[in-house]
């Protein structure tokens, strides 16, 4: 549960300091007065609105999701050994 959880903030986390890297490096290189045009900002502004979006809906959904998540196998007995970690499952009586 609580490993589903930390990737679905993980994610967001990543892509919000990966894009603002590289927004930072893509203003930094611009020239004043290059002739940029407003279409480069507005799809800079595009983005960022996209991955917000991708990043509010992952923080979100993550506790419920890592709630599901755990109960997946909740009522699969495994038994393991101690010694070599070997792990099985017993047989189903009859």
């Amino acid at each position: 549960m609580f490993k589903t959880m930390g990737w679905m903030w993980l994610l967001p986390l990543v892509l919000v300091l990966g894009f603002t890297m590289w927004a930072f490096y893509y203003n930094m290189n611009v020239q004043v007065g290059s002739g940029v045009s407003s279409t480069g900002s507005e799809a800079l502004e595009s983005l960022l609105t996209i991955i917000g979006v991708i990043c509010g809906i992952s923080i979100f959904v993550s506790l419920p999701v890592s709630i599901l998540v755990g109960f997946v196998g909740r009522s699969e007995i495994v038994n393991g050994c101690m010694n070599c970690g070997f792990k099985w499952r017993p047989a189903k009586r009859k």
